[in-house]
């Protein structure tokens, strides 16, 4: 089989490398073998025949490079082991110049740079005895050619920030006084839509209870045509008569008042907290504070005294109807709404 390899066992060349290359194929590496191999080989010329044998029958291995194999299959200590060994014959495993171009190849590829393996490589590592017989010429000094003049730019004229417009303060708005009040005239008892009732209702009213055509109620007739109108809290004396006019002028008073005084009682209930049926100062004041920040508890209370009517520090809601009707000031919407004025 070796035979046919061309391997002669017999030339102990041949024998030797072929124990090296057993020693190193396959899993795991004989190292003590690869050891015991070294050891025969007597002379630096013995050595380089193996290393030639060797490229010649295993070029698969490593591309037949013995010395190259040493280092894919050892680790540092082992091929300095190698190396001990064959330099007890005198033998160096590898040429200095190549050992050097090796070194200096391992410490410089990859990622990053081996910088002390490189000083280590140096020449003057002499106990590896590396001897560089040449040295490299240094190269000639090339003339660098002159930098042509680079023109500077000129600088970029900077514009100067506009300054910020400073915001004026808008001026405080002047409250203008409110308009004065004009004077709502006396309604007249013939308008219409002074009150919930109308004229119509009013006129059937008056007719159905002057039922001799005279064109006055007296007493007991006044009375019922009131009630019929639910005006029936309205006082009438058994002497009392009204014609017409003074039926209807009765009628929407009263009708208005009684309007006024629904609403003021549903207002009223809104405000006193206690359901006293009565509003103390503070209980107007802070109703009133609520809507304007800048009345004072003073104010209200001349305020509250003005409206009772007998003169307590408190308001009922008889006397908020009555000062809603009497009162000068009584705001347009409602003198609009129910036909009121001061002379009500």
């Amino acid at each position: 089989i070796l035979a046919e390899s061309g391997i002669d066992l017999e030339d102990p060349v041949d024998a030797l490398a072929h124990d090296l290359y057993k020693a190193m194929k396959g899993w795991g590496t004989d190292e003590a073998g690869i050891y015991e191999a070294l050891a025969t080989i007597a002379d630096q010329d013995t050595f380089d025949t193996v290393k030639a044998v060797f490229a010649e029958r295993y070029p698969d291995f490593n591309g037949g490079d013995l010395v190259a194999s040493f280092r894919s299959e050892f680790n540092a200590s082992e091929l300095q082991k190698a190396v001990d060994i064959l330099a007890e014959s005198g033998i160096d495993l590898e040429d200095p110049v190549d050992a050097l171009a090796h070194d200096l190849y391992k410490a410089m590829k990859g990622w990053g740079t081996d910088e002390a393996g490189m000083l280590e490589a140096q020449p003057e590592g002499q106990d590896r005895g590396l001897e560089l017989e040449q040295q490299e010429p240094e190269p000639e000094p090339v003339a660098e050619p002159e930098p042509e003049p680079v023109a500077e730019p000129e600088p970029e004229p900077v514009a100067e920030p506009e300054p910020e417009p400073v915001a004026e303060p808008e001026p405080e708005p002047v409250a203008e006084p409110e308009p004065a009040r004009e004077p709502v005239a006396a309604p007249e008892v013939s308008d219409e839509g002074r009150c919930r009732l109308t004229d119509t209702e009013i006129r059937e009213a008056f007719d159905l209870f002057d039922a001799d055509g005279k064109g006055s109620l007296e007493g007991i007739d006044l009375q019922c045509a009131l009630q019929g109108l639910r005006l029936e809290h309205v006082a009438v004396a058994e002497d009392d008569a009204a014609d017409f006019a003074k039926f209807k002028n009765i009628v929407v008073t009263e009708s208005v008042r009684a309007n006024v005084k629904e609403e003021i009682v549903h207002v009223f209930a809104k405000f006193d907290k206690s359901g006293t049926g009565e509003l103390t100062i503070p209980d107007m004041f802070e109703t009133v504070s609520a809507i304007d920040p800048r009345v004072t508890e003073d104010e209200v209370a001349e305020v509250v005294k003005y409206l009772s009517a007998e003169g307590r520090p408190v308001v009922t809601v008889e006397d908020l109807t009555r000062a809603t009707i009497e009162m000068a000031n009584l705001p347009r919407r409602v003198q609009q709404k129910y036909g009121v004025s001061s002379s009500a």
